[in-house]
């Protein structure tokens, strides 16, 4: 009888034993399964983060290119041109980091831009008889604005400085003066932003 009670009690304590090992077994794979749900939520937003971007990047050149074609079907008249120059595009996060007022250097291969002061000849290849890249806007916009009487070559060079602006991103720590877009398509005495006279 004493024997039966012993084997009585050692059930209990096996099933207890048994109980302890499933549960501490669930857990370790529940932390996995936890583990491998927040990597893969994290893979998501990022690739999210990448669609958004390159989402933002198309629907900025699709307004540039319109701008583009406006002009070309417009027989590329200086205004027309103008407005594809002059066009600074909204804020755009270039570097995925969910801020628009960041440096970045890979949209135009090494050279600085702000993300904030974008425009449609940085971003998109246009030509209306020849290809239209910043410096060659800047001369465009001179003559366009005198055409249309605007003097003397100050009000025009002040109108070129007040429309391409280099943007806010003088802050950032990366930030490199001497590789801004418009410190090296406009250096002072070769080629300043500014209008002739």
């Amino acid at each position: 009888m004493i024997f039966n009670s012993k084997k009585g009690t050692e059930k209990p304590i096996e099933i207890f034993v048994a109980l302890f090992i499933i549960l501490a077994v669930s857990m370790i794979m529940l932390k996995m399964f936890q583990g491998q749900i927040s990597e893969k939520t994290t893979e998501l937003k990022d690739m999210q983060r990448e669609t958004d971007l390159k989402d933002r990047l198309d629907g900025a050149r699709l307004i540039c290119r319109d701008l583009c074609s406006e002009a070309a079907t417009d027989g590329c008249t200086k205004r027309s041109v103008s407005a594809y120059c002059m066009r600074r595009l909204g804020s755009l996060d270039l570097d995925g980091d969910l801020e628009t007022g960041g440096y970045d250097t890979t949209l135009l291969g090494g050279v600085g831009a702000c993300e904030d002061a974008i425009y449609c000849p940085m971003l998109t290849e246009c030509k209306c008889g020849k290809t239209l890249s910043m410096t060659i806007c800047k001369d465009i916009l001179c003559e366009y604005w005198e055409t249309m009487g605007v003097t003397p070559d100050t009000a025009r060079t002040a109108m070129l400085t007040d429309g391409y602006q280099e943007g806010g991103c003088s802050t950032e720590t990366d930030y490199d003066p001497t590789r801004m877009w418009n410190t090296i398509l406009f250096p002072t005495g070769t080629n300043p932003l500014t209008c002739p006279p």
